[in-house]
Formats: C-alpha cells, sequence, structure tokens
C-alpha cells in the first residue's frame, strides 16, 4: 500500500506477476524479471496521487519519489504492517490516507484532543484501495496544521504528509513499536470457552462441588464439542496420587456409562523452603581466632533436606561453601559454630545459609556482615616451600608455581619473580588456592632452557618475607622431528605439490612399515590361520631402520588390529621366518602391515604360543594297577589319547599270564585316567608297573609341523565288537599311518583295546577287541579315538610317522631323526592277517631307534602271523601346527613405506607451537612462497608426548602450484616457531625443522631419427616404426 506521487515497482525475482489497483478504480498487471521495474501510475504531487495497492506472486520493492517541490523518496509498506491511528510528529500543509477497504471512517483530532474533522474513505471493494485528503494541495500554501495531530480509522490505513521543508514521508504507527522477527508468528482464534471455576477439594471418591456445579453444557447438536475446565487445590502427601474421573448428566439423570476413565494428578512440591530468623551471636564486631554461632530458622510445606554455610573469609575474599549439615521435617535450625581466621583481620566477611528440601527446591538468605577486628603484627609471614608442576614441560605448555605461606595474622599479597633462560624477567601474582597454598599460572614457555623463580609475600600488616636468595628451577625441554615427504619427486607445469597422507598410520613411534597383500584362494573363510612370511631383515638392519635383534617389529591389519606372529628363526639374516595368525575372508584379499623403526627401546611381542596352533602333546609315565590322573600341560577342546607299552630290552610276553595292556577313560579337556590290564580268564592276577608312551592330539584336521607339516586328522568313531568303516574327511595323497584307542569303559570289560585292518588312503575299518574275544558282543558302544596322519617326519616338532610289519617277534626300527632323549613312540595293529587277538608293544626305546611287535593276551598261545603297524615317534612336550586349508593362501609383499609429513614429539614433554610452511629454490634458497604461516592466523598446535601433527592435510588444504615456475630443483621448509616466529630448538641445540627437495620439469621430450624399416611395404607385411627420445 501507499500513495504515488511518481511511484515506481521493482521485481527481486525472474517471472515475478504483478497487478496494481489504484483508488480511481483502475488497475494493470505485468511480468518482471528480476532488476526490472515499472510506473505505478496514478502519480500526483502534494499527495494528489491516487492511493495504490500492489499484489504480487513473489517479493516485490515499491517506492514513491519526490514531487516538484521535494527530493524524497519514500517506500509502500506491506499490508500487514498498516496500523488504525498515526500522530504526526511535525506541522504540515496536507495528510494523504491510503485505506485498505471501503468506507473506512477516518477522524482527524487536534493535539489538545478535540475533534478537527472526520470523513469517510471511498466505497472501492478490495482489491482496490481507497484515498481519503485532509489540507491544502497547493505547493505555496503554508502549514495547515500543527505537529501532534492524530488521526485514527476504524480499519488499516497508510499516512503520507509533507515536512515543513517540502519533503514527504509516510508515518510510524504503534505496530512498528515492536521487537522485529521475520516471519512474525501466526495467531489462531478459537471457539469461546467458558469460564474457569475453583472449586474446593474432598478426600475420597466423592463429587466436587461448588454453587455452581455441576456444570451445564446447554442443549448439545450432533458433532458439537462442549469443553469443561476446573481449577483444583491439589493436596495431599508429597508424591501420593489423585485419581479423577468426570460423571455425566442428562436431564439430570446420571448416565453411569458415560464416566470418563480416570486421570491421575501427582502431588509435588515447587515450592522452595523459607526462613525467618538468620544472623550469628555476636555484637556485629569480633577479634580474630574468636569462635561465632550462625544460625538460620527453615520452613517447608513438605520436607527439608540439608543446609550449606557459605562465607568469604578466605585470604582471597573468595566465597567458599565452608560445612553443611542435614534439615529434617517440615522446620529445622540450620547452625554451626567457626572460629574466625585470624587472616580476616581488619576486613568485613559476609556469611550465608543455603537450604534444600526433599523435592530439590533451594533457598538462600540474605548476607549476614561481620566485622573482624585488626591485629597487631611484627612477624613476617612464613615461606614454607615452593615447588613447580610439573617440573619440566615444552615449549608453550602450563607451569603451575605453587607456595606454602603462612603467618600469625594473614597474607595480603604475594607475587613469583621468575627469570627467563636468556636473563629476562617478569613477575606474576600468586592467588589462594586452598589451605596455606598459593599459585600462580605461568605459560610464557617459549625459550628452551632453565627457568629460576622466587616469591616475594606481604601480610596484612605490611611485613615482607621472600626467597630471593633461594629460588628453584623449573625447565623447558623438547625432543621433535619433521619427516617431510612430497607425494611425487617430479612434478610437471601447472600441478599442486602435494605431501603424501599417512593418517592410517598405526603408531607414531614405528617409522616404517611394509604392506603386505594375503590372498585366500581355497574359498572358505579362515580363522586365526597361521602364514608364513619370508623377510629380508639384514637390509633393514644394516640401514638402521629395524633393531638389531627384531624386537620392533610388529603386524598390523587394515584397521589397526594388532596381529600375533612369532620369528622363527633368522633374525638379521635375508631369509627371516615369521609366522603371523591372521582371519581371511573366502576368495577376498586382506592387506596387513610389518611396522619397524622403533627407536626407543622395546621389547618382542614375537610368541610362539599366541602365533601357532597348539594340537597336543606327548610323555611317558608308569602305569600299574591301579587308575592314575595324567594331569596334561595345557587345555584342549576336544582332546584324544594314544597310548601303548614301552617294555625294557629282552622282555616277552606274548600269550603268557605277564601279558597286559593300557586302558584309558575319563579323557577331560585337562587330563585323563589311564591303568593296566590283563584276560581276566588267564592273567595271573597281577599287574606290573609298566612304562607307557602317550600322545594327546586336539580332534580336528590341521597340519602338524611348520615348514613341511604332516596333514592330521583326528576325530572320533565307536564299536560294540564288530568292525565299522570309516572314511577319511581328508585327501591323502598316500596311505597314512593310523592309530586308534578306545576312549571309555562302558561297559566295565576292563579288557578292550582296538584293532584296525584295510587301511587305505580314504579309509580305515576299526573295532573294539577283548583279551578273551576277537569280536566280543558288547552291549553298549564303546568311544574310539583315531589319528590319520601323513607319513614322514616333522623338523619342527621333531616328529616321525613310519609303518611296520613283523609278528610276535620284535623287529627293530631306526630314527631318521636325531633324539636327545628317548622319544615317546606310540604304535597301532592296522591289520588283521591272523585270527587271535593282538595290539602293538614297543621295546628298547632309545635315542636312535626301538623294537616293536605285536602281542597277544594270556588267553592265546602267543604265537601270530605277521601283521603290519603304524607309529610315531615325538619328543615328550607340547606339539605345535597350523591350521589347514585345501589351498595355501598366497602372499605378496610390497613397497616399504615411511611415516613421513608429520612433526612427531619423541620427548618426553608436550609442546606447542606455530608452523611455518615455505617454499624456496634449492640452489639459492629464495623464498618464493608462504603457504602456512600460523603466527600471522594465531592458529597453535599442540602435540603430545609420543604422539604427532600431522602436517599432511595442513599443507594440502592450501598446496603451492608450480604453475610460471622454470625448470629446476625446489624444496619445501618447515619449521616450528615461537608466537614471533623464532624457530624453536631440540635439547640437543637442532632446530625444528626440515625441508624436502623435489624437481619440477616443464620441459616437453625432444624427439629425432622418426621413422620406419620398411617404407613400401604389402599388405600382410610387418613394419617396426621407431623414434630415438
Amino acid at each position: 500500500m501507499g500513495i504515488s506521487s511518481s511511484g515506481y515497482v521493482g521485481a527481486l525475482e525472474d517471472n515475478t506477476h504483478i497487478t496494481i489497483y489504484r483508488s480511481d478504480g483502475t488497475s494493470s498487471s505485468y511480468t518482471l524479471n528480476r532488476g526490472e521495474y515499472i510506473s505505478t501510475g496514478g502519480g500526483g504531487s502534494q499527495g494528489t496521487g491516487a492511493a495504490i495497492r500492489i499484489v504480487a506472486d513473489k517479493p516485490v520493492v515499491a517506492t514513491t519519489q519526490a514531487d516538484s517541490d521535494g527530493s524524497e523518496s519514500v517506500s509502500f509498506w506491506n499490508v500487514d504492517e498498516l496500523n488504525n491511528e498515526y500522530i504526526i510528529p511535525t506541522t504540515t500543509q496536507y495528510i494523504a490516507v491510503a485505506c485498505y477497504g471501503s468506507n473506512i471512517n477516518l477522524t482527524l483530532y487536534n493535539p489538545d484532543g478535540t475533534v478537527n474533522t472526520t470523513t469517510s474513505c471511498g466505497s472501492n471493494n478490495l482489491p482496490y484501495p481507497n484515498k481519503a485528503y485532509f489540507g491544502n494541495s497547493s505547493t505555496s500554501a503554508s502549514a495547515v496544521y500543527p505537529a501532534g495531530m492524530r488521526i485514527q480509522a476504524d480499519g488499516k490505513i497508510y499516512v503520507y504528509y509533507e515536512y515543513d521543508n517540502q519533503d514527504e514521508t509516510n508515518v510510524l504507527g504503534i505496530r512498528q513499536a515492536r521487537k522485529y522477527y521475520y516471519p512474525e508468528p501466526s495467531i489462531e482464534i478459537g471457539n469461546e470457552e467458558e469460564g474457569m471455576e475453583l472449586i474446593s477439594t474432598v478426600s475420597g471418591d466423592v463429587p466436587l462441588y461448588t454453587n455452581t456445579n455441576p456444570k451445564n453444557c446447554g442443549i448439545l447438536i450432533k458433532d458439537e464439542t462442549c469443553y469443561l475446565t476446573w481449577y483444583v487445590n491439589a493436596t495431599g502427601e508429597l508424591n501420593s496420587y489423585w485419581n479423577i474421573s468426570v460423571l455425566f448428566y442428562s436431564n439430570e439423570t446420571l448416565i453411569e456409562n458415560n464416566r470418563t476413565s480416570k486421570a491421575r494428578i501427582n502431588i509435588k512440591d515447587t515450592k522452595s523452603p523459607y526462613y525467618t530468623e538468620f544472623g550469628d551471636n555476636s555484637t556485629g564486631t569480633v577479634d580474630a581466632n574468636t569462635s561465632v554461632k550462625f544460625y538460620s530458622h527453615w520452613f517447608d510445606d513438605y520436607n527439608l533436606s540439608a543446609w550449606i554455610f557459605s562465607w568469604n573469609a578466605t585470604p582471597s575474599d573468595e566465597w567458599i561453601n565452608q560445612t553443611y549439615g542435614s534439615l529434617s521435617d517440615k522446620e529445622d535450625w540450620g547452625n554451626v559454630t567457626l572460629q574466625i581466621p585470624t587472616f580476616a583481620a581488619g576486613k568485613y566477611i559476609g556469611y550465608k545459609f543455603y537450604a534444600n528440601d526433599s523435592s530439590s527446591n533451594q533457598n538462600v538468605t540474605s548476607i549476614g556482615i561481620i566485622y573482624v577486628n585488626s591485629l597487631s603484627d611484627s612477624t613476617p609471614p612464613v615461606i614454607e616451600s615452593q615447588w613447580p608442576t610439573p617440573e619440566t614441560t615444552g615449549y608453550g605448555q602450563e607451569i603451575i608455581i605453587y607456595a606454602n605461606l603462612t603467618d600469625d595474622v594473614g597474607i595480603d599479597e604475594a607475587v613469583v619473580n621468575i627469570t627467563y633462560p636468556n636473563g629476562s624477567t617478569t613477575v606474576k601474582e600468586l592467588e589462594w588456592d586452598h589451605d596455606s597454598i598459593w599459585q600462580a599460572v605461568f605459560n610464557n614457555t617459549w625459550q628452551w632452557g632453565n627457568y629460576s623463580y622466587w616469591i616475594l609475600c606481604n601480610d596484612t600488616s605490611g611485613n615482607e618475607n621472600s626467597t630471593k636468595d633461594d629460588p628453584s628451577k623449573f625447565y623447558v625441554r623438547t625432543n621433535a622431528s619433521i619427516l617431510l615427504k612430497t607425494e611425487d619427486d617430479i612434478y610437471g607445469a601447472n600441478q599442486n605439490v602435494l605431501l603424501s597422507l599417512r593418517n592410517d598410520w598405526w603408531n607414531s613411534s614405528w617409522k616404517y612399515r611394509t604392506p603386505i597383500t594375503v590372498y585366500e584362494v581355497s574359498g572358505y573363510n579362515l580363522t586365526d590361520y597361521q602364514i608364513n612370511l619370508t623377510i629380508d631383515t639384514q637390509s633393514l638392519v644394516s640401514q638402521g631402520k629395524m633393531n638389531s635383534d627384531c624386537s620392533d617389529i610388529r603386524f598390523v591389519d587394515n584397521e589397526s588390529n594388532k596381529l600375533a606372529y612369532w620369528i622363527e628363526s633368522g633374525c638379521g639374516s635375508t631369509n627371516t621366518r615369521i609366522w603371523i595368525k591372521i582371519n581371511l575372508t573366502a576368495n577376498k584379499q586382506k592387506k596387513i602391515y610389518m611396522y619397524y623403526g622403533n627407536e626407543t627401546p622395546v621389547i618382542s611381542e614375537s610368541n610362539k604360543n599366541e602365533t601357532l596352533l597348539l594340537v597336543g602333546e606327548a610323555g611317558i609315565l608308569e602305569v600299574g594297577s591301579s587308575p592314575i590322573t595324567v594331569n596334561l600341560q595345557a587345555n584342549y577342546i576336544q582332546p584324544r589319547v594314544f597310548a601303548v607299552p614301552r617294555l625294557q630290552s629282552g622282555i616277552y610276553r606274548s600269550g603268557e599270564v605277564t601279558a597286559q595292556h593300557h586302558l584309558i577313560t575319563n579323557v577331560q579337556s585337562g587330563n585323563f585316567t589311564i591303568e593296566q590290564v590283563e584276560s581276566p580268564t588267564a592273567g595271573d592276577n597281577y599287574i606290573n608297573v609298566t612304562n607307557i608312551s602317550y600322545l594327546v592330539l586336539e580332534k580336528g584336521v590341521y597340519f602338524i609341523g611348520l615348514e613341511n607339516p604332516l596333514l592330521t586328522e583326528v576325530g572320533t568313531t565307536s564299536s560294540s565288537g564288530s568292525y565299522t568303516t570309516l572314511n577319511f574327511q581328508s585327501s591323502f595323497s598316500q596311505t597314512p599311518a593310523l592309530l586308534a584307542d578306545t576312549q571309555t569303559n562302558i561297559n566295565s570289560a576292563n579288557q578292550v583295546y582296538t584293532r584296525a585292518k584295510s587301511l587305505t588312503a580314504t579309509s580305515v575299518q576299526i573295532q573294539t577287541e577283548e583279551d578273551d574275544s576277537s569280536s566280543p558282543s558288547l552291549t553298549n558302544t564303546e568311544t574310539i579315538a583315531y589319528v590319520a596322519i601323513e607319513k614322514g617326519t616333522d623338523d619342527f616338532n621333531n616328529i616321525q610317522v613310519g609303518d611296520a610289519s613283523t609278528s610276535d617277534s620284535f623287529t627293530s626300527r631306526t630314527f631318521s631323526l636325531s633324539y636327545s632323549t628317548p622319544p615317546s613312540v606310540v604304535a597301532q595293529l592296522v591289520s588283521e592277517n591272523g585270527g587271535d587277538q593282538a595290539y602293538a608293544v614297543t621295546r628298547a626305546i632309545s635315542t636312535i631307534g626301538f623294537e616293536i611287535a605285536l602281542e597277544e593276551p594270556a588267553s592265546k598261545d602267543g604265537g601270530h602271523v605277521t601283521e603290519s603297524f603304524s607309529w610315531i615317534s615325538v619328543p615328550s612336550g607340547l606339539i605345535y601346527g597350523r591350521k589347514y586349508a585345501s589351498q595355501e593362501p598366497t602372499v605378496e609383499i610390497n613397497s616399504e613405506e615411511e611415516f613421513t609429513n608429520i612433526i612427531h614429539d619423541v620427548g618426553s614433554t608436550n609442546i606447542s607451537g606455530y608452523l611455518l610452511m615455505q617454499v624456496r629454490k634449492n640452489s639459492t634458497n629464495e623464498l618464493l612462497s608462504t603457504q602456512i604461516n600460523d603466527t600471522q592466523t594465531g592458529m597453535i598446535r599442540n602435540i603430545n608426548s609420543d604422539n604427532f601433527l600431522d602436517i599432511s592435510s595442513i599443507w594440502n588444504s592450501n598446496p603451492w602450484n608450480t604453475d610460471s615456475q622454470e625448470t629446476g630443483y625446489y624444496k619445501i621448509v618447515v619449521y616450528l616457531t615461537d608466537q614471533n616466529g623464532k624457530v624453536l630448538r631440540n635439547d640437543d641445540g637442532s632446530n625444528i625443522t626440515a625441508n624436502y627437495i623435489f624437481y619440477v620439469d616443464i620441459v616437453s621430450p625432444e624427439w629425432n631419427n622418426l621413422g620406419s624399416n620398411n617404407t613400401n611395404p604389402k599388405p600382410s607385411d610387418y613394419v617396426k616404426f621407431y623414434a630415438n627420445w
């Protein structure tokens, strides 16, 4: 809305549709793009122009320009900003009014409040505006109205008038006196509601009536809603509940099925405690060291909880919560008796009480005042001790200097005088901390070296003391290095020179790493799988990149999880054998890293037990007629146990009453039970103590050994006396060796053992035999453990697996491996050529070989045809292996990576500093560009001890470009400086700086001698083309 003298409207957005409505009944429509404008029309001087209303579908701006005797520009207003009352603040010749709506009544009041005149706007209906006019439109007329005229309307209006200086303007109304906010809140006026009544409360399930209750909703028509509201004073026990429902009556008859559900009102306490009495038992003036009782009398509507006493009787006049106590019930006293400290002498001290109730509402008293009389004091204060925390720090770090100060009366002021390493000094004020401890914070630690300091303090009587003759020291020490490297060593024209990123580095204490890619090719997920790596550690040690004992080697996956590893052999050689344990996903590759290059002393984490697969153990023991429990060296998930007698030289028992064998039962994760048994019908009822070799293996398929391992399958089957066929899970390339042994004695026969036959590369037949029956009919099946293992030798565990054939006559076998002590030898019959029962026994075991034969129980004649045997020799102790995969993962060892583009704080102190990063010509050191200068921006970099600052991301956010540079060598130089740009130094005197040289090559390659070996070839001829670059 506005009044046109010479009006214009402009568009702020493209395709804006505008319609201009005028009070003369005309209108115009336009479409404008951003920045275009048109005249509103209807212009006239001295306020005689038409009233204008502009409607647009997008934001617009509209003004009217000065007429012939003015120089102003006046804005149109949004309809929402129009008022119905205005005050004219100056004298004026005329008042022009634009009305929003038809037949709006206007009254013009004189400054004294009397009516000057009344009129009405026109009768145009919206969207057209209407116009009214007061005064004289002649350009030569003088002011008609004095300042203070008031115009009032019964609708929205826009008012326009002329100053004494002939400039026109509009008038602000009361709406323009509000706080601005856009968009303004919207208002929605709802239906009328009946007034709310305060009603009394009655306990129990009783209606709550007042004189006008129940309320009457009158006659409700269909879908009409009646809202009833009551205010209720909810009283009762704290945290109790009121259950409230509303009953409905129709024509004074209660409609029971129109009872509302119950609403719960929870009684809460929101009122704070209050006090009636508060003060102390002094006269308002006390002496130091006098005991004063402070008190406060508290009340609460429900339950008081606690009080706190606070005062400022401290050396620094700081308010502290000195003590506290409990309150109870609805009324209680809080009081405390305290001794006025001497350092309050000569001061006014203030005090106050806080109180809480059980609902956590709190209140505080006003402040009470006591004056403490002065004390005479001629004794200087005592500086008990002074110390810095920490004693040694790094650049830009904070040092807190403490002093223990005491005085007969009180400390008034204390300062610390600090001398920098360069001899300059500064003074810091000490502040009271607690008790007699004062402190000052000092962080201008930008000079390397030793700082000295001493304390000066005065008491409240002006006595002075200092430690100037006995100063103390603190130290600034730093050991940091900058590692720097560009992403490439050669750059072309108009290229950004970037620093290589190392944000995935596991640990900044390790300077180097070698990426290793492991490929899973078997098609199965592999968990805790052992991978062998062959690493040239000789070169790394000789280059100073790795500790000579390989103690700094660590393996980490791409998620920074450390991997178990074991250095098998060859540290410092070109063929260092290392085993790692890793998880692999089927047919996926996995990247891991070997880290090294930690200059600080570290302990090797090479661990055989954590890396390799512990598959079992072996041993030798004496067994008689009584069962013994054998405790194993390790715990296993599903152990399987095998054993065989080891007889002394010359002993033969086949078919004799002394023949006996072992019986294994009660196999647990950490132990098993074993005893010796004989034929119940033909034995001599006497069990000789006999040596037994035993072998324990974990159930599963795996390799025993490492480099040339033996494929091993350990499992269970069962038999009740007849042979059962066992098909192997593993694919053996040739017939394996086999051991089998019963693990139970469910039938309590006390004479069972295991027999095998028909051994092939894919299967074997196994049964349970008894001393007195080759094919017993057992009531229950017995559990049989078996191990099928490739024949050969395992150099890692010193295991040999072989076969033999003999009868009851002993035959000799010689070990191909060397043993320092006689090993355990466990054997098994794997054929049944003769009909009598038989089992394997060993004899005369030494470090070079042993004897083996079969033995018939006492119930047989002892003679027997030749049978086949499997046997395993293994030293006593633990047996290691590794997980099995049908196809071994492949390994690719990649190029070494260096931890670069960091500032590494390798010292024992945290440091701060300002980064300065520049590009210079390498030959002349000429400065070409400063890319980063923290001293200009105020950015300070903080680096913790044994940590680092990544400078690659900082540089790469504003890299240097080779544009317009000539071919040659350049260098990036990085400094760590103080706030003044001075380069910081290390403990050894070296500056904390580094540079890296790179080459810029903007010369294109040159060629000559372009040609071919055949300038006239025929179709299908081969032609060689060449060029010399």
